[in-house]
């Protein structure tokens, strides 16, 4: 019997194509009889690929997948009543078609070819051949990231604890396969595990879908502590222990997460005491990513810690393994309160200053790690020296280095109170680098602190106090040099989002009117690009409420920015063309009226007020909706400052319009706006609508 992959032997004419058999025209039934006389007399890879390029040319993808895989399954089904050796001869060559198809090419299957693709992958997985076996876990991978909604069917086949077929291969010589294939079985279904759900019942012989999915998962994570245990060298554990990360990762959601520590922690911790660094950091890996009790994790961090720094101080260690050694030094260190080994800060700096690219780029994150304990702990040398270390790796020479620095302002909070005002200076370098993709993560990173700030407050006073109002406009709004002019767009679109988010913080922290006005009069015009006008009419919103409750407005110099403020955010409303930017011009609008006293202001207002009117016929939800909820709070407030007798008019037949036409539009919107917006939509234009009719002038 010869093996799967050999040479075919000649068969007249026909053996030119590989196969053994003419080629036809390409109809279904030609492919169907190719298929099985490879499947009969062997083929080589390279016959079965052109086979399959000659099924999708002439028959079409779709058309080729389903009479491909279906041919070699009922192949592989017909020889299941033979002798082991060719039934086991004949698998393969089925996998053969089936992984040219599956891996072949970078569509996904369809729907209805799944099925025979699993059904031969099934009894791959099953055979004695560990290239076959091989091939098989390859098309798993495949498939879970290609079909991962339609491989979910059949994950019993593949997990299910009385037919293991693919976690037995765990155990064997395909161990590694085995476990990337499992993997992404995790990572690309993460949703549906999430769905798995322990038994609360006594055992019934009916048994949910969620039921079945926990008891997979129990499974697995069960035989993976078993094999982690054993001692008689059953192979590499390290594919095993990355495995045991990607199921923390990628499981957090499902309720069976929190008793992942208690099966798999001692087998983890078991391999961090192994000999070879590989497994160890491995293991390190996975330890990182579990919630035991504070004690046994800090015990664990103090151990990592000496062996990951005698790593790092072992002469020879490659730049990836060292880079690694940080990485996870960074994970413990950040998560827990111990105190900082002594020797960690100065082998820090050694590696800043001058170790490969690679290893700097594993110590920004351990910065960055350092970074966040400041904030809970004061511990005086890391105080003292972070700020060198950080401005250090800010001048790094290789361009990712310093993205990753620039990151640090919004994952450390760095630049906050109790953080010394030195660890600023590296920012404002880094918002004038030479790079764009350093002055985009810099500026971003400040945008997403401001963003934490903004939502509750409590450090907007710090967060203002070290990058006061001043600085923000000359760094970032203030042209010509400020970002959100820079001659890249991605800087301009960050910058934008930043100044926004710190626009936001300025509520909670209130500048002077001087410095207030300064920055909104920096942020005008609009910029013409509906990315950065989205974010900038969001600053326009957040600085023109600001001065209404601070009384900047009352002030006859500062009215006329004011109604170019408001005629900035009516002309985004009426002209804009993402929602995005049409939604922020309202809130902006509702934020900036009823207008402070003055004819000018009072004009604007009344601008504002047509603007949001013309709004209640938007073709959004949401803008309608927001349109609505404005109008209401704005007109219930003060009416006779904005709306005349013709204005009123005018609204009551919009909102008028605007419900009657939202059951036909509720019909043609898609399903995700229609369930976000739909109904609060209604409600809103319901209550403008009682709110209009019943005012004073209604008709």
């Amino acid at each position: 019997m010869r093996p799967a992959d050999a040479a075919p032997r000649a068969h007249g004419s026909g053996a030119t194509h590989g196969a053994g058999a003419p080629r036809g025209t390409g109809a279904p039934h030609d492919t169907e009889a190719r298929v099985r006389h490879m499947l009969t007399h062997g083929a080589a890879p390279d016959a079965v690929a052109r086979l399959v390029a000659d099924a999708a040319g002439a028959d079409g993808l779709a058309a080729a997948q389903h009479t491909l895989l279906a041919s070699a399954a009922q192949c592989a089904k017909e020889a299941r009543t033979s002798a082991g050796a060719e039934r086991a001869d004949r698998d393969a060559r089925a996998l053969l078609v089936v992984h040219s198809v599956v891996c072949g090419r970078h569509e996904a299957l369809t729907p209805a070819a799944v099925a025979p693709a699993v059904s031969v992958v099934v009894d791959g997985l099953a055979s004695e051949q560990v290239p076959v076996v091989r091939r098989a876990l390859a098309c798993v991978a495949v498939l879970a990231q290609r079909n991962a909604k339609d491989l979910v069917a059949y994950w019993p086949a593949l997990l299910a604890p009385e037919s293991p077929a693919l976690t037995a291969c765990l155990a064997g010589a395909a161990r590694a396969d085995a476990a990337h294939a499992l993997g992404a079985l995790f990572t690309h279904g993460q949703g549906f595990w999430a769905m798995a759900r322990d038994s609360a019942r006594p055992h019934t012989a009916f048994e949910t879908h969620s039921e079945r999915l926990a008891r997979m998962l129990d499974d697995v994570r069960m035989r993976l502590a078993r094999l982690l245990c054993a001692r008689d060298g059953g192979g590499d554990v390290v594919p095993l222990l990355r495995l045991v990360g990607v199921l923390l990762d990628t499981t957090g959601r499902v309720p069976l997460h929190t008793s992942h520590t208690a099966v798999l922690w001692a087998p983890v911790a078991q391999c961090a005491a192994h000999r070879s660094c590989d497994t160890r950091l491995a293991a390190y890996d996975a330890l990182a990513g579990m919630q035991p009790a504070a004690d046994t994790y800090a015990a664990a961090a103090t151990r990592a810690a000496t062996d990951l720094l005698d790593l790092l101080d072992a002469r020879g260690a490659p730049p990836d393994t060292a880079a690694h050694a940080w990485r996870l030094l960074a994970r413990f260190v950040a998560r827990t309160d111990a105190p900082v080994p002594a020797p960690l800060l100065p082998r820090l700096s050694r590696d800043v200053g001058g170790a490969p690219v690679a290893v700097r780029r594993g110590a920004v994150e351990m910065l960055a790690a350092l970074a966040r304990r400041l904030r809970r702990d004061a511990a005086p040398a890391v105080r003292a020296q972070l700020p060198a270390l950080v401005a250090r790796a800010a001048h790094d020479p290789a361009a990712d280095v310093r993205v990753a620095v620039g990151a640090l302002w919004a994952e450390a909070e760095l630049g906050a109170a109790p953080a010394p005002a030195a660890l600023l200076a590296p920012l404002h370098a880094l918002l004038r680098d030479a790079d764009a993709s350093v002055r985009a993560a810099a500026v971003r990173a400040v945008g997403a602190r401001m963003e934490q700030a903004a939502r509750d407050g409590a450090e907007a006073a710090a967060l203002v106090a070290c990058l006061p109002p001043d600085a923000v406009r000359r760094a970032v709004a203030a042209p010509p040099a400020g970002l959100v002019h820079d001659a890249e767009a991605n800087v301009r679109v960050c910058a934008a989002w930043a100044l926004a988010n710190y626009a936001a913080v300025l509520a909670h922290a209130p500048p002077a009117a001087e410095d207030g006005t300064a920055l909104l009069a920096a942020a005008l015009p609009l910029p013409r690009d509906e990315r950065e006008a989205a974010h900038a009419v969001r600053t326009l919103g957040a600085l023109l409420g600001l001065g209404v409750r601070a009384r900047w407005w009352d002030a006859a110099p500062r009215r006329a920015l004011y109604v170019r403020g408001v005629d900035a955010a009516c002309a985004a409303l009426g002209a804009g063309r993402a929602p995005k930017l049409r939604w922020n011009a309202v809130a902006a609008l509702a934020r900036a009226l009823p207008a402070p006293a003055g004819a000018a202001a009072d004009a604007a207002a009344a601008r504002g007020v047509d603007a949001l009117v013309g709004a209640l016929g938007d073709r959004t939800f949401k803008v309608q909706r927001m349109a609505a909820q404005a109008l209401a709070g704005v007109l219930a407030e003060r009416p006779g400052a904005a709306l005349s007798a013709a204005r009123h008019a005018a609204l009551c037949a919009a909102v008028d319009a605007a419900q009657a036409s939202l059951a036909a539009r509720v019909q043609s919107a898609s399903f995700g706006e229609v369930q976000m917006h739909a109904a609060a939509c209604a409600e809103a234009l319901a209550r403008l609508r009682a709110w209009a009719h019943a005012a004073p002038g209604a008709t």
